[in-house]
């Protein structure tokens, strides 16, 4: 018996006892997959590499024993949205000597902006805690 006799044979064999597999089936699930995931994947790199606001420090500069300055840029994309930043003072161990809410103005969409922080003990360092859209009924300045 040659190669050929048995392979093919066995196929026949495999195919009367088992049935046809449909080996197309897995087309629609790659196609279904592709049609929601390529614009989900889209949608999302963009949204999270275009946050509505970014808030940097540039600098900060002990004053006194009392308050130090911090110098701070926020990008936003909507210029008609106030934003509420909370801004700390740190001492040397790194404990919070001081912290404020500065209130941002509606404006450019790129503003530099400078403030002081009052402070309860020698201050060594100052950050942004967090930036968040003011609220509705916030008073605006």
């Amino acid at each position: 018996m040659s190669d050929k006799d048995l392979s093919g044979g066995n196929e026949e064999l495999m195919r009367q006892r088992y049935g046809r597999r449909n080996t197309r089936s897995w087309r629609y699930v790659a196609l279904i997959i592709s049609l929601v995931g390529i614009p989900w994947l889209i949608w999302s790199a963009w949204s999270f590499a275009n946050p509505p606001f970014k808030a940097t420090v540039i600098s900060y500069e002990t004053l006194s024993d009392e308050k130090i300055t911090i110098t701070f840029t926020l990008a936003r994309r909507d210029e008609a949205q106030p934003f509420l930043c909370t801004l700390l003072a740190e001492d040397f161990d790194r404990n919070v000597v001081g912290e404020i809410e500065f209130l941002v103005k509606p404006g450019l969409d790129r503003n530099r902006l400078t403030t002081e922080i009052p402070t309860r003990l020698r201050p060594v360092a100052a950050s942004i805690l967090s930036c968040s859209a003011a609220p509705t009924g916030q008073a605006v300045e």
